[in-house]
């Protein structure tokens, strides 16, 4: 069922404003999308994981070639990955969100004449 696959995956979208998320992860590597566009500059923007546990933080690595892709029937951006030895929950922790600026092409031509997507509606999907 498609949209089972689709309710499931929406516990894994946080807005980059908000403060105090949490998400389960297991042990392995994992990837951040950004959502709704696919002319991204991250600028100083980041993302960290800290374990509810063991206080442990994870930083996340910016991919080299990112790929652009629909994750959630939009358009996304694979910005980061990380990897997770000890599998729990974790709090997600954005740092300088507002340093994010996202437009819905990525072509040169419609940068000049398209406007970001306003910052506090930029949300990322985590898998």
């Amino acid at each position: 069922m498609r949209y089972a696959g689709y309710l499931r995956g929406l516990e894994n979208v946080f807005n980059i404003h908000t403060t105090g998320q949490e998400i389960d992860l297991d042990a392995g590597k994992h990837k951040v999308d950004m959502l709704d566009g696919w002319g991204v500059d991250i600028g100083e923007f980041n993302i960290l994981f800290r374990n509810t546990r063991t206080g442990l933080t994870i930083s996340c690595k910016e991919i080299l070639l990112p790929i652009q892709l629909y994750a959630l029937d939009k358009r996304a951006r694979r910005i980061f990955q990380f990897h997770i030895v000890d599998p729990g929950t974790y709090e997600v922790i954005f740092v300088k969100p507002e340093s994010i600026v996202v437009k819905h092409s990525n072509l040169l031509f419609f940068g000049f004449l398209e406007s970001p997507i306003p910052n506090s509606k930029l949300s990322v999907y985590i898998q």
